[in-house]
């Protein structure tokens, strides 16, 4: 019963971090040329994406870690 609920609530985190990701893909084009027209390098807007990529990342790998301790 237990694992069947964990298992619903990872298949909905999932499905939600897939519709996050499709908004935040779409909205990728217009963003970045607002940022552009402010005056944003690219350059600067690649080391944003990283940095943040780099923290998810991070995040999500100490999450899963700590998942698999318990």
């Amino acid at each position: 019963m237990i694992g069947e609920r964990r298992k619903a609530t990872y298949r909905l985190i999932g499905y939600l971090m897939i519709v996050a990701a499709a908004v935040l893909f779409g909205f990728n084009g217009t963003l970045s040329r607002l940022l552009f027209d402010e005056g944003v390098s690219p350059i600067t807007l690649v080391e944003m994406r990283m940095l943040i990529g780099g923290a998810c990342l991070q995040y999500e790998k100490q999450d899963i870690q700590n998942a698999s301790a318990n």
